[in-house]
């Protein structure tokens, strides 16, 4: 007759071996516990005569009991040496994964429609904001694409493709003197036809080509954006209007985002941001995204490659039309005031 030994439950396996203490006990990796953080962002902010109405989300997992909401003017020169001067404060409380609407009663005089208002939300002890900082939001929101956006194109180059995969290392550079790619009003179009558009001022188009680009490189050098960016506080905003001509089948656009970083003289990706290229019969907003669904800036970011992509597919030129390209940093705390 076989001898059976018997083991305590608590030392058997599930596969029925027994476990030889101190000798191969698995290893357990000890429960975490997530850090209780306040995260707090600035949705959206609109004006009247005398009040701004302030949309602010907790997205973290601690409330807070002291949000704290300033409102600066910045001056429209856009100079970083001009100080932006607080005109309207005030305070709420905001539970977890809590929205909410504050009013904010400016203080002295009325508000211009001329000039730039700011809100920004705070908790001083959980979720603090650098205010002493605050002159270095001259960068908020603002289209990093403007220095270009001129008939001459400066910093825009002009790559073409062997295929449609459109990779960024197998670009072929076009010459600045052969360029095609041209910046016009929807009026000056050469091609008739456009549905009209009040809010297009102006329109990017490739003319020719089968398979082409027109690329606009931005390097992030504002010390104040670096840091934040590296504390995972900035999204980047990117969007225009885009249409293709009619005809069958149309051509195809897109609107892609390269984010990499630069040091010590090599570029190296970190993410891309490529929707697929469409083919609209009006003028539609690409990416069609959420403003609150804005792509999570990198924390080791210093460089955006804003790339216009167009595919012909028929006829002589390549009709895809770019309208309002924009792309921009926002702080999450930080938000641009517009008129109600």
């Amino acid at each position: 007759m076989l001898k059976r030994t018997l083991y305590k439950r608590s030392t058997i396996r599930k596969t029925g071996a027994p476990i030889r203490r101190g000798v191969d006990k698995p290893n357990r990796k000890p429960f975490k516990t997530p850090p209780c953080v306040t995260r707090i962002a600035v949705e959206d902010v609109e004006f009247d005569d005398t009040a701004f109405a302030v949309t602010v989300f907790n997205s973290g997992n601690l409330p807070s009991h002291r949000v704290r909401i300033n409102i600066y003017r910045i001056p429209v020169s856009g100079d970083p040496e001009d100080v932006p001067l607080i005109v309207a404060t005030g305070s709420t409380t905001l539970g977890i994964l809590e929205r909410k609407q504050v009013s904010v009663i400016k203080e002295v005089g009325g508000i211009s429609e001329a000039s730039r208002y700011y809100a920004v939300a705070f908790d001083p002890i959980n979720d603090p904001f650098p205010v002493g900082r605050v002159r270095e939001l001259y960068l908020q929101e603002r289209n990093l694409l403007l220095p270009g956006l001129s008939s001459a194109l400066p910093g825009w180059k002009q790559y073409e493709f062997n295929d449609d995969q459109f990779r960024f290392a197998e670009a072929e550079a076009v010459p600045d003197a052969e360029r095609t790619w041209e910046l016009n009003a929807v009026s000056e179009l050469p091609t008739s036809g456009l549905p009209p558009n009040p809010s297009v001022t102006h329109v990017l188009f490739p003319h020719v080509n089968d398979l082409s680009e027109l690329r606009y490189r931005i390097d992030i050098d504002n010390p104040f954006f670096l840091s934040e960016i590296g504390k995972g506080n900035v999204t980047i905003q990117s969007s225009c209007l885009l249409y293709t001509f009619e005809q069958t089948p149309r051509d195809r656009g897109g609107f892609w985002l390269r984010q990499s970083r630069l040091q010590n003289g090599i570029e190296s990706p970190l993410v891309l941001s490529e929707p697929s290229l469409s083919s609209p019969d009006t003028w539609i907003d690409y990416p069609q995204v959420k403003q609150t669904d804005q792509i999570d800036a990198h924390p080791a970011l210093t460089t955006i490659t804003v790339r216009l992509i167009a595919k012909r597919r028929e006829g002589d030129d390549n009709d895809a039309y770019f309208g309002n390209a924009y792309c921009a940093l926002k702080h999450r705390q930080v938000k641009r005031a517009r008129h109600a």
